[in-house]
């Protein structure tokens, strides 16, 4: 999982991207660049045809961004390992999952943990943009 995991990281450039939904796994492999959720569903995809269960996960970043209010939602990958259970690889930033990685759902597909969903009703002119940022706030320990 760590070989396939930092393969994906090595070879498909971080690329932000605003457009909804998921791209093809085929498509982030030509373009050789894909956002997280790429990343993500690549990696779950090519671990899925070597016979290793795997879902998508999605959450954010535990950071400095992310208590300053200028983080964004991110994705990951977890494998199902029979010995272990479910452990997850982020292969945006080629690591194994951390305790910095909070995780708000999982699913076997993206469609599954979408961070943002609902609908408008009005005229499509009256739709201007909608703008998500995650912050999070330090609880003080008793």
């Amino acid at each position: 999982v760590t070989t396939l995991g930092k393969a994906v990281h090595d070879q498909i450039h971080y690329q932000r991207r605003s457009e909804k939904g998921v791209q093809n796994p085929a498509l982030t492999l030509q373009l050789a660049s894909g956002s997280c959720r790429d990343m993500a569903t690549l990696m779950m995809d090519a671990a899925r045809v070597l016979g290793i269960a795997a879902r998508f996960a999605s959450g954010y970043l535990d950071c400095p961004a992310s208590e300053a209010g200028r983080a964004s939602m991110h994705a990951w990958t977890e494998f199902y390992l029979p010995a272990l259970g479910w452990r997850g690889f982020d292969p945006t930033i080629g690591e194994p999952t951390s305790l910095k990685h909070v995780v708000t759902g999982v699913s076997n597909h993206p469609r599954g943990v979408m961070p943002v969903s609902g609908m408008f009703v009005g005229a499509s002119s009256d739709y201007r943009e909608m703008i998500v940022q995650v912050t999070t706030e330090k609880l003080p320990s008793e």
